[in-house]
């Protein structure tokens, strides 16, 4: 598991649904019901308890008690790293 530490919850996510757009998002345990442009953002992301990104058995992405609480599977490191570089987020590798 990777800790990531952002302020960019939104483009976290976001980028996220993008590259693995058959995963299942879940907010507060509820699939979103409007369109990603309008539950994406900060502003919604930190008023959420819980976040997952689960593509089956796998959680790519997701936070427990709000974002700031915010990790990744290894799977997705690759992922982390591009966002890393770009400077959207830090991370370290939970052990």
């Amino acid at each position: 598991m990777l800790t990531i530490r952002t302020t960019r919850y939104s483009k976290v996510v976001s980028t996220f649904v993008g590259r693995y757009p058959d995963a299942e998002v879940r907010i507060d345990k509820k699939p979103p019901s409007a369109p990603l442009a309008s539950w994406c953002t900060n502003a919604v992301l930190r008023q959420a308890i819980n976040f997952s990104l689960r593509r089956g058995q796998v959680e790519l992405l997701g936070f427990h008690d709000g974002p700031d609480n915010m990790w990744a599977d290894t799977e997705a490191a690759a992922l982390i790293e591009e966002l890393a570089l770009q400077k959207v987020l830090r991370y370290e590798s939970a052990k």
